[in-house]
């Protein structure tokens, strides 16, 4: 996928935070002690057993060096006492990992539950946020500046940062770094407020996020839940939800950025001017496999490329209303200003604005291939131009299934048929869209996001992480390239109706494994596999037809599994485990 960018952020309001910022360390790690922090303790502990843990976050990070782990028990830890200067905050050292989750007994890491022991770093010094007094919280609840990847932040929960203090400390209320790339794994962001960058605020920074969730964030301009401004940043399978900002709610990447964001989902986030879920400013990040669903923002609700060179590969964006004052809401699904986008086996439907319910893009030069726009309205109607509408633009499309298509955009490949979705976007059996797009455009997984260790071969996911090019025998090949050719839209066909689930249960220690057996499916479809409705496994059916997930849990009594098909056809089975 293509890297490239350039140009200023906002008139260069933060042009320069590099000078104030250090140079990312290189990690050797001296040596490995587990440091045990515990909510509470008395003083004069050394962090050396449970029985001897540190009380304060703070004391721990102070003693840790390169190689340490911190394992800290549930609580809420702060980094001063109430009534103290609002600039401390958790400064964390190079190469040290910290982990929450802990009920303080464990003698292993995997021991640990972070849902069930929620690790709290809060910027709340005076305790009264829920009075609606943030005027007195820490400016940021956690900074990570020049460390490098064997820094860690796993199962933690920062909140109650508040930067709103004079310059540079009106960036990143619940992580702030420069030119750092720590890994985040499994941490949530919740009820930061900043400038820039509610959440997170990241320069010259590479930070890895794996899983991590934004939530009820707020920045008065940019990046409600984050923003990355140069630098490289990586988020995998990450979640942002109710988030607020006046541009990009969501997520910003702006200036330069080299950013791969994968597999995220982006809902009910609000902007007031551009880019409810997500905003692209002067940077090209690659935008793989996402949800954007429920975003609101007067242009681009659920997306906006300004000046920007990104692919959008394999995502749905979906039910994103932008209406502004008057008939001044532009691309309810995404919005398009300068630059060179490419968006590719994408579904764009049911969005709404005054114009372009679907994509509006001006003085720009955008290509659609292997996409579906359907039922986007706007001040039109439902016609072809609800679905995409164009000021000063060069567009084509290719191998797209649009309503109301009328020969324009120009391309190849391109009908007006019903693709025959289901509310989830899913392709049904008899759509025109199966075996039908340019399998030849599909991007490489660079990303390997089968994990095959395969980044050479084509895109290999689809939205829902399932299979991509999986053959409809009822349906003739169409479209362009080599067998099995790549279904139109996000969501490939994966529907065969004949899978059957058989659950049972077994002791082990430490609790219970469920095991699950799906069967009958077509070889090369995917199948997800729920326990109690909640924990989801995704398994391919090879050549038997069968495939196998499990499950250890620490608790008896009667669950359930269930499956889901790609066409939602739905079986399920229970097990007692006593």
């Amino acid at each position: 996928m293509r890297r490239a960018g350039g140009g200023a952020f906002l008139t260069g309001i933060i042009a320069g935070i590099a000078a104030i910022a250090g140079i990312a360390g290189s990690s050797v790690a001296a040596r490995a002690d587990v440091i045990h922090v515990r909510a509470g303790a008395a003083e004069g502990g050394n962090g050396r057993s449970w029985d001897r843990a540190f009380g304060r976050l703070q004391d721990a990070l102070a003693a840790a060096h390169a190689g340490d782990e911190l394992w800290i028990t549930a609580g809420a830890y702060l980094p001063a006492a109430p009534g103290a200067d609002r600039d401390h905050r958790f400064t964390i050292p190079d190469g040290v990992a910290l982990y929450g989750g802990f009920a303080g007994v464990e003698t292993d890491l995997e021991e640990r539950d972070p849902a069930l022991n929620p690790t709290i770093l809060s910027g709340d010094l005076n305790g009264d946020d829920g009075g609606g007094n943030f005027a007195d919280n820490a400016y940021h609840v956690v900074e990570a500046s020049g460390v490098g990847q064997a820094t860690v932040l796993d199962g933690l929960v920062i909140t109650g940062g508040n930067a709103d203090g004079p310059y540079p400390g009106y960036f990143g209320g619940g992580l702030l770094t420069y030119f750092g790339r720590p890994n985040l794994i499994d941490c949530t962001f919740t009820r930061n407020r900043a400038l820039y960058g509610g959440g997170l605020f990241g320069d010259g920074a590479g930070p890895r996020m794996i899983e991590c969730t934004f939530t009820e964030n707020e920045a008065i301009m940019g990046g409600g839940a984050m923003l990355a401004v140069g630098g490289t940043a990586e988020l995998r399978q990450c979640r942002f939800a109710d988030n607020l900002a006046e541009l990009g709610a969501g997520l910003v990447v702006a200036d330069r950025t080299s950013a791969a964001v994968l597999q995220c989902d982006f809902t009910g986030n609000q902007a007031s001017f551009l880019g409810g879920g997500m905003h692209v400013e002067s940077a090209s990040p690659a935008v793989v496999g996402c949800l954007f669903h429920e975003n609101v923002c007067p242009r681009g609700a659920g997306l906006s490329l300004a000046r920007s060179e990104s692919e959008v590969v394999s995502s749905v964006i979906r039910r994103n209303p932008a209406f502004g004052e008057g008939d001044s809401g532009y691309g309810g699904g995404v919005y398009v200003s300068g630059g060179f986008p490419r968006l590719i086996n994408c579904t764009i439907a049911d969005n709404e604005s005054s114009r372009g319910g679907g994509l509006f893009a001006q003085l720009a030069d955008v290509a659609l291939v292997n996409c579906i726009l359907w039922g986007n309205t706007d001040s039109s109607g439902g016609g072809r131009e609800a679905q995409i509408q164009t000021l000063l633009t060069e567009i084509t499309a290719d191998y797209c299934c649009i309503q109301g298509y009328d020969g324009l955009p120009e391309g190849a490949g391109n009908f007006g048929s019903d693709p025959l979705m289901d509310s989830r976007g899913r392709l049904s059996p008899g759509s025109p869209c199966i075996d039908a797009a340019d399998t030849t455009a599909l991007p490489f997984d660079e990303f390997d996001l089968d994990g095959d260790g395969d980044p050479t071969e084509t895109s290999s996911l689809d939205a829902a992480a399932h299979v991509r090019r999986l053959d409809d025998a009822a349906t003739a090949d169409g479209g362009r390239g080599a067998a099995p050719i790549v279904d139109i839209g996000a969501l490939e066909l994966h529907c065969t109706g004949s899978e059957s689930v058989k659950a049972s249960c077994r002791p082990v220690e430490g609790g219970n494994e469920i095991k699950a057996t799906a069967k009958h499916g077509q070889p090369g479809a995917s199948v997800t596999l729920w326990l109690d409705g909640a924990d989801a496994r995704v398994r391919t059916f090879g050549a038997t037809g069968k495939v196998k997930a499990k499950w250890q849990i620490p608790s008896g009594g009667v669950h359930e599994v269930s499956i889901e098909s790609a066409c939602g056809r739905t079986r399920a089975d229970q097990t007692d485990c006593g």
